[in-house]
């Protein structure tokens, strides 16, 4: 072939390797060494152009002289771009722009020098280049090389150096200038993925992207070290059961499958276990989320490290359900542990039997030794107990000196004698006495007795019975037993309650009070509270824990919540008119009763039009016990009332019933902490890390929060350095009438602009 054919076959390389160096600058925009080598080959290929096809003389020194620089300059800031460093300083710049010029007159002086001159500065260009690359990644030694062998060629051709056989010579040099500029292409994309794979091993929790044969295509560091991989090299190309330590695999690859089968749009959620690198288990949330790349079909992987989630709830819920002196359940989880036993009663007609006792002498062994002894004493008391159960029975601490037993599953012939038998057995080892310190004590409890069938038994029920027996058994003195009776009722105080409940609601004797709740950093009001009372004409003052229960037993709840929910927003809405308090929100107790109403968002957005109130002024307050109970009344009306705008509040957050699952289940605006944590922030630290892990929470699910029962100025100060939202309690203020909450608002706005 000849030289004139290998020149144009060469410069048509080139034109291609330079617009595959300038795509990935035009794509990103960020990979500037691409576009300095790029327009240094670019010179040198116009240089070479210019030296065997070339215009007159003169006109072609100086043309090659400028293309020379440029070519030199581009190459060695592409390489310093490349490997981070500044290979050009200014005054470097300057030198090169004086050569520049200088080449100028020599080329024009002695135009036979263009062409050696030439290939020894790229010769000198290309060998340091190769030496800085090698030196400063370590990570392209073939590209360096090349860069090296072509600056060799260069430098020898400069010197005069040939192959008699000038095709031979040709193809050397045209190889190595090839294979220099595909290594070249080659580094620019690999940063280019580097950058990405940084980006990526940035994030703190795993990512995996998978084909949609689920086929691992990506992995991040973070990834490989969660599923248990050396690097992310291991786990590429498997599908994605494979790369999952077993067992865990078998779950995920279900979970997968499920969504391939429905080629679900959206993301979706699930909690496995694997094995780490380590060894240790590991709970992960995954969060899988289709999406598509030209038209194919991808899914992409975040495994989220959940242990500390999990153990802040594990710790929560111990908190809520566990007794921290003697680690039995507390009342709220006897509740709960009773209740799920009685719902997988073995066989139809089994009963469930509940033993409270109380202690009779306690309080004179804490009145004469101090909470410290009598604590120990406790302690000793609630192992033995747990030491005289059946096999099968929860032990409980009510609190105090109060204990509780809960049996089920036994048969009706058999439940007399087995509650009488548990009964004297605890009193015999309450009899066997007990020593702290050297002091020996015996003591006696009064014990009460309560049972009901299995398929009809209510847990509250059946602990009000059991708590009446064992106040018979203190009338009828110390050391008692006895056994639950409906002549212990006298008249059943439900049906007293009930009846009354239902005058109530037509004379009036039901009423609102109102608390402010305030900004946390301004001390402004920023809430109302709405909070039902009964004054009744012939039994009192009847607290909402008494007949609030009564009136959910009932159809009487309907009726009463319409009655809260219009009077509150009639009275907001009085209020707006009076004192502007249009930024304020008006919060409102719900039951589990009206959320059952399918017309119940109707309902209230009719109020709210009526009252002229928009719907995020209004705040729906539910317990996490509503949400328990997980059935398609609750996601519908939640869903409704979301979509008409009202907030959604979560009430005595960590009382018993809490899960994450229903922070993320549902759409809450905003969580209550329970007063009893709020009212406890001295005692411990744990205590006071258990409440800023709720608030930690709450603020990373973009939920704010509210403290209830702030009473003090510590406690006040504590939750706002935790970064609690909200303050409700004495504190601020009692529960107040609707007539004085006027001048209630103008003196707290005077406090705080004194």
């Amino acid at each position: 072939m000849e030289a004139q054919s290998f020149i144009l076959l060469s410069l048509a390389v080139d034109v291609v390797l330079i617009a595959a160096l300038l795509l990935p600058w035009l794509h990103e925009r960020k990979e500037s060494h691409a576009l300095f080598w790029a327009a240094g080959q670019a010179a040198l290929t116009a240089n070479t152009a210019l030296l065997f096809i070339g215009s007159e003389p003169r006109a072609r020194a100086v043309e090659s002289a400028l293309l020379l620089t440029i070519s030199v300059s581009s190459f060695l800031l592409g390489t310093g771009k490349f490997i981070r460093q500044r290979v050009i300083s200014r005054q470097i710049m300057l030198a090169i722009a004086a050569f520049g010029l200088l080449l100028q007159g020599i080329y024009f002086a002695f135009p036979a020098v263009i062409q050696d001159a030439t290939a020894l500065m790229t010769g000198a260009t290309f060998l340091v280049s190769g030496i800085l690359i090698v030196k400063f990644t370590r990570r392209y030694p073939v590209l360096s090389s090349l860069l090296v062998i072509r600056g060799i060629i260069n430098l020898l051709t400069a010197k005069g150096w040939m192959p008699e056989n000038l095709t031979l010579w040709f193809m050397e040099s045209f190889t190595i200038k090839t294979l220099s500029m595909l290594c070249l292409i080659y580094a620019v994309i690999e940063r280019i993925r580097d950058r990405y794979k940084y980006t990526i091993d940035s994030f703190g929790s795993g990512l995996i992207i998978l084909d949609g044969h689920a086929i691992v295509q990506m992995v991040n560091e973070r990834a490989a070290s969660l599923i248990g991989k050396s690097n992310t090299r291991t786990a590429r190309d498997q599908h994605v059961s494979e790369v999952f330590a077993r067992p865990h695999g078998a779950s995920l690859s279900a979970f997968l499958h499920r969504i391939t089968e429905n080629q679900t749009p959206g993301p979706l959620t699930d909690e496995i276990t694997v094995t780490a690198a380590d060894g240790r288990s590991i709970p992960l949330e995954v969060i899988v989320s289709p999406y598509y790349e030209r038209e194919e079909r991808f899914y992409l992987l975040q495994l989220i490290d959940i242990s500390e989630r999990k153990e802040k709830e594990g710790l929560l819920y111990k908190m809520a359900h566990f007794d921290d002196l003697t680690g039995l359940l507390n009342r709220h989880g006897f509740l709960r542990a009773l209740s799920a036993l009685m719902q997988v009663a073995s066989q139809p007609g089994d009963v469930s039997v509940v033993i409270l006792m109380d202690l009779d002498k306690y309080k004179r062994v804490y009145d004469s030794y101090g909470h410290v002894y009598a604590e120990q004493l406790l302690k000793q008391i609630a192992s033995d107990l747990n030491q005289h159960i059946p096999e099968h029975a929860i032990l409980a601490r009510f609190g105090g000196d109060e204990f509780a037993i809960g049996i089920t599953g036994i048969s009706a012939a058999r439940t007399a004698a087995l509650a009488q038998n548990v009964a004297a057995a605890l009193t015999a080892s309450l009899a066997a006495g007990f020593t702290v310190q050297h002091h020996h004590h015996y003591l006696t409890a009064s014990i009460g007795i309560a049972s009901a069938p299995e398929l009809q038994a209510d847990v509250d029920g059946l602990i009000q019975n059991a708590y009446l027996a064992m106040y018979d058994a203190k009338k009828a003195g110390k050391g008692q037993i006895r056994t639950f009776s409906p002549e212990m009722l006298g008249l059943p105080r439900e049906a007293i309650l009930d009846s009354a409940l239902r005058h109530a609601m037509h004379t009036d004797e039901l009423y609102l009070l109102y608390q402010p709740i305030v900004d946390v950093q301004s001390g402004e009001i920023r809430k109302f509270e709405a909070l039902i009372r009964w004054s009744s004409k012939t039994l009192g003052q009847v607290p909402p824990d008494q007949f609030i229960p009564i009136a959910e037993d009932s159809d009487l709840i309907l009726e009463i919540g319409e009655w809260v929910i219009a009077t509150a927003c009639a009275q907001f809405a009085e209020w707006n008119s009076r004192f502007a308090i249009g930024h304020c929100v008006m919060s409102i107790n719900i039951s589990a009763a009206q959320l059952k109403d399918s017309r119940f968002a109707a309902k209230l957005k009719s109020v709210l039009q009526q009252h002229g109130l928009q719907p995020s002024q209004i705040e729906l307050e539910l317990t996490e016990r509503v949400l328990i109970d997980d059935g398609d009344y609750v996601r519908r009306s939640l869903n409704e009332l979301n979509q008409l705008g009202v907030r959604i509040s979560l009430d005595d957050f960590g009382t018993g019933y809490s899960a994450l699952s229903y922070l993320t289940k549902f759409q809450i605006h905003t969580l209550k902490i329970d007063r009893s944590f709020v009212m406890r922030l001295t005692e411990n630290d744990k205590l006071q890390q258990l409440v800023s892990s709720i608030i930690m929470m709450g603020q990373k699910l973009g939920m704010s929060l509210v403290a209830e029962g702030v009473e003090t100025p510590y406690q006040a100060r504590t939750l706002s350095a935790m970064g609690c939202d909200f303050l409700q309690g004495y504190l601020i203020s009692k529960p107040i009438a609707a007539q004085d909450m006027p001048a209630f608002v103008l003196n707290h706005a005077a406090r705080q602009t004194s």
